[in-house]
């Protein structure tokens, strides 16, 4: 590859039932799995281009999946209210995943 070589990445949403749909502004080295990617499969196009903008061949790979859900995960918790006895506490609760 040379000094100033620039990849076009490309990730592809497989369903089970073969139909693929790009991934929109997945076009980097690094992605999230998102709840709407659960039952799918993933793949990754890649085409290089060289700085004078010569290109080679697209190359695709393998789909991995599908996409399970992970469990959930609590990233914040926060209690409102007094912590005295017969007072009432609420809670603000931030979760991921599942």
């Amino acid at each position: 590859m040379e000094d100033h070589a620039l990849l076009l990445m490309d990730r592809i949403k497989s369903s089970s039932d073969g139909t693929q749909r790009e991934i929109k502004d997945a076009t980097t080295s690094s992605y999230t799995l998102l709840a709407d990617d659960i039952g799918f499969f993933l793949s990754v196009s890649c085409e290089p281009v060289r700085n004078d903008w010569a290109r080679g061949p697209i190359v695709l790979s393998e789909k991995i999946g599908p996409i399970i859900p992970g469990p959930p995960t609590c990233q914040s918790l926060e209690f409102l209210g007094s912590f005295v006895e017969g007072e009432r506490l609420n809670f603000i609760a931030s979760y991921s995943g599942g």
